[in-house]
């Protein structure tokens, strides 16, 4: 049986918010710098 769960950040967690923003955007920067795209030589 599944129970449904609710979490809310706290003030200090909204905090973090524009840091994690800024590290999802690095993240996908170097993700997309250095991706490796298959070719159809296989």
């Amino acid at each position: 049986m599944w129970c449904k769960v609710e979490y809310t950040l706290t003030p200090v967690g909204h905090s973090l918010l524009p840091i994690i923003a800024q590290m999802a955007q690095w993240g996908t920067q170097y993700l997309l710098r250095d991706a490796v795209l298959p070719t159809d030589d296989a």
